[in-house]
């Protein structure tokens, strides 16, 4: 699914150092090379690297697996370790915080065969309408210098249908076989991939990762060695995309390696599932910056078995598909599942990418869920977008470029306001923007309701209370999408600022020219029965403090000049301390902490923030927490009357302002 992800600090690393690395791969008769992995039961070890020792981790490792007479791989690519460890190792290393150790889970791929028929999935590519006219126009191109890794159950040589476009590739099954494929599922999705008959790309080179035995059985750590194999061995600079027609449990390890292989500029192509549920609970296809794909019949409707939900991103052709069959060089099979509709979408993003030179993995996603027919799926299911496979390319000239500079800011417990940039390109051809967000940790982006409007600006609702969110933008157009911006995160405020909040009083003098601020209730009373009103004239509440110190506050220090006939006030130790040694005490006499406050904006929460002035003509400051009063003094006097000095503190909203305003 193409939903951008910022990477946590916390994302997980394996140790390399200390581990036994498996022997050289070795090559078979077909030329694929061969991937060691430890012989026997495996469990896979991931290391969160900001957490753990790294090197007492791979110590411990090391320790667990001498004497075993077994071998570890390491995935360096992706990130994991395959270790033949027992229970009573893996309880040793799941102690280590940071240390997460996984069992090698089972991974399946479905499809039924039955008799051949019609390609109609093809010529539904290219047409906007049903019914199909068993055409398929396709641009001479073809997906020419885009590999595409299928890694699946390998792939029987057909020279007739894949010529020399079948590359070497690599198995992790050690049966002799190489890469071909001894139970069909593999050659037949390459067939939908780039076969000469039946494929969407037909000049695509396909490169077989062999993950599945005859009997269609693979493991977690098996399809973690293909993906590393590959971001490992694909060519720098060249397209290149995985499909990836396969699927288990959720699994994190494996969504992260979907997040690698993306992150190498690859796009990652993976099936539903076959259970009619939410392909949430299903990896690959959970992974985020997948594209995860569903099926449809030849009435363009959800096929019954096609999984649905928000971690799809496009249907595409999966019932009744024929394709290569590896047990015959002429006859054809047929095949149904979302097995089937994945190298659709593989193949098309061959074919794009082979039109757009030099374009970048996400450019392509983008143009290739930007071009999809929308609004032909029926049933598509709870949640799923309605968006399916065309091969026909949009006039990319009136879609709007990327949009910039996006920002969210929090305006309370349950919304943030975005702002952006119009994108460069095509700005005049924007009818509106989509913004999307999400909650950090989550792979499902939600659709704010806006309504529709070129501003560059709106309002989230709905939003959890002391959430971090990732927030996205994109500029909408009459001919598709553009593509989505950088991700900008915002976290929503508690809407609690700590309790023990006091008042502070504000005094004006006219005779002195100065104001005079008090957390003191006590101290307050005295000014007002000491002293007349022009000396000391009482204006009521400035602002709300903390009399004793309270987390993330900071002291707020007073001084008096016997000189100037005023108070300053200061949350700066620095500037306390500089005052303090270039100042007798006749010019500013230091009196203690006066009350404590925020030295800077707290995110969680509302605060005022509370401006500074300096008079040079009175020798004296003046403060407020008041928007209004801060801006009015800006705009009345000159400088010489009273100089703004910016915001000094920020203090709790908790205390009501009742001095003017």
């Amino acid at each position: 699914m193409i939903r951008q992800t910022v990477v946590s600090a916390t994302a997980l690393m394996a140790v390399v150092a200390s581990f036994i690395v498996a022997p050289a791969a070795s090559a078979t008769s077909t030329g694929a090379e061969v991937l060691e992995l430890p012989a026997g039961e495996s469990r896979i070890v991931v290391i969160d690297e900001s957490v753990a020792d790294a090197d007492a981790v791979a110590e411990a490792v090391t320790d667990a697996v001498d004497g075993s007479g077994d071998t570890s791989t390491v995935l360096d690519e992706i990130g994991a370790i395959v270790a033949p460890l027992d229970d009573a190792a893996a309880d040793v290393l799941e102690a280590i915080p940071g240390v997460d150790v996984v069992d090698d889970e089972l991974v399946t791929i479905g499809a039924t065969s039955t008799q051949s028929n019609a390609p109609w999935n093809l010529s539904r590519l290219d047409q906007q309408f049903l019914p199909v006219d068993s055409a398929y126009a396709y641009p001479t191109a073809a997906g020419t210098g885009v590999r595409v890794y299928v890694i699946d159950s390998g792939v029987t040589p057909n020279a007739s249908q894949f010529g020399n476009r079948l590359l070497a590739g690599a198995t992790a099954v050690n049966d002799n076989r190489g890469s071909s494929d001894c139970n069909g599922h593999g050659t037949h999705v390459a067939g939908s991939v780039a076969s000469s008959s039946w494929g969407v790309a037909k000049q695509a080179l396909i490169v077989p990762v062999r993950v599945f035995d005859c009997s269609n059985s693979a493991n977690l750590s098996t399809v973690l060695t293909a993906i590393d194999w590959v971001i490992t061995n694909h060519p720098a600079g060249t397209p290149g995309v995985i499909n990836m027609s396969l699927s288990g449990g959720q699994n994190v390890e494996m969504n992260l390696a979907v997040r690698e292989a993306t992150a190498a500029g690859l796009i990652v192509v993976a099936a539903a599932g076959n259970a009619n549920r939410d392909a949430c609970v299903e990896s690959p296809a959970s992974a985020p910056e997948a594209l995860t794909v569903g099926a449809t019949t030849i009435q363009d409707a959800r096929a019954s078995f096609s999984n649905f939900g928000p971690c799809l991103d496009i249907f595409a052709p999966g019932e009744n598909i024929i394709s290569v069959d590896n047990d015959s060089l002429t006859n054809p099979v047929l095949m149904s599942g979302t097995s089937m509709a994945a190298p659709h979408v593989a193949g098309a993003a061959a074919l794009l990418w082979s039109t757009m030179p030099g374009a970048s993995a996400r450019s392509v996603e983008s143009a290739l869920v930007g071009q999809a027919f929308t609004g032909r799926v029926t049933s598509t299911g709870t949640g799923s977008p309605n968006r399916l496979l065309s091969s026909l390319a949009v006039d990319t000239t009136l879609i709007p470029g990327a949009v910039s500079g996006v920002s969210a800011t929090a305006q309370g417990e349950t919304s943030a306001k975005v702002s952006w940039k119009a994108p460069t390109v095509n700005a005049d051809k924007v009818t509106d923007y989509t913004i999307q967000f999400r909650r950090i940790g989550t792979s499902t982006w939600l659709t704010a309701s806006d309504g529709v409007s070129t501003a560059t600006f709106a309002t989230i609702s709905g939003l959890q209370a002391n959430t971090v969110y990732d927030v996205r933008v994109r500029g909408e157009s009459f001919t598709g999408s553009g593509p989505f911006s950088s991700l900008a995160t915002v976290q929503t405020r508690t809407g609690q600022a700590p309790a023990g909040a006091v008042p502070v009083y504000r005094f004006w003098s006219s005779t002195l020219g100065a104001h005079f601020f008090t957390a003191s209730a006590t101290e307050r009373d005295h000014v007002i029965r000491t002293y007349p009103k022009a000396v000391w004239n009482y204006e009521g509440v400035a602002f709300g403090a903390y009399s004793t110190q309270v987390p993330g506050t900071v002291p707020v220090f007073r001084f008096w000049s016997e000189t100037h006939g005023a108070h300053f006030y200061t949350a700066s130790q620095a500037e306390r301390d500089q005052v303090l040694r270039l100042y007798p005490r006749k010019v500013w006499a230091y009196e203690g902490i006066a009350y404590y406050a925020f030295p800077e904006k707290p995110t969680a929460f509302d605060t005022f923030g509370v401006d500074r002035f300096w008079s040079p003509s009175m020798g004296a400051h003046f403060f407020t927490a008041s928007k209004a009063e801060s801006d009015t003094v800006r705009r009345i006097y000159p400088s010489w009357v009273w100089t703004y000095e910016g915001t000094r503190f920020y203090v709790p909203t908790t205390v009501g302002i009742t001095a003017p305003r």
